[in-house]
């Protein structure tokens, strides 16, 4: 039986991408943070609708913010540094459309 060819890096694959792989911390402050930033003006817009869902979704993509922020600063190999940035990115945009979907639903109840 012949010995198996060492795994070669695959460029299509999701965890090969450049931004999991290379990107610097800044980049995903940035973004996060605009990300953030919008997120919590239509939260606090929708502060007057459901004061306690508004106020729960603001907490909530503020503390994910700051754990990105925790994460940058503490985790220093880059592959695992990006990939905590994405889980908690893709968490953050989950918090905020999940307050919001909720409001809507008790609004229209």
């Amino acid at each position: 039986m012949p010995d198996a060819a060492p795994p070669t890096r695959d460029p299509t694959r999701v965890t090969s991408q450049p931004a999991l792989t290379t990107v610097r911390p800044r980049w995903w402050y940035l973004w996060g943070g605009l990300f953030a930033a919008v997120s919590v003006a239509v939260l606090l817009w929708l502060l007057a609708r459901q004061p306690v869902v508004a106020i729960v979704g603001v907490a909530l993509v503020v503390l994910l913010y700051a754990a990105m922020l925790v994460v940058g600063m503490t985790i220093r190999p880059a592959g695992t540094r990006n990939l905590a940035f994405a889980w908690l990115m893709g968490t953050m945009a989950l918090a905020a459309v999940a307050a919001v979907a909720t409001i809507m639903v008790i609004e229209w109840m």
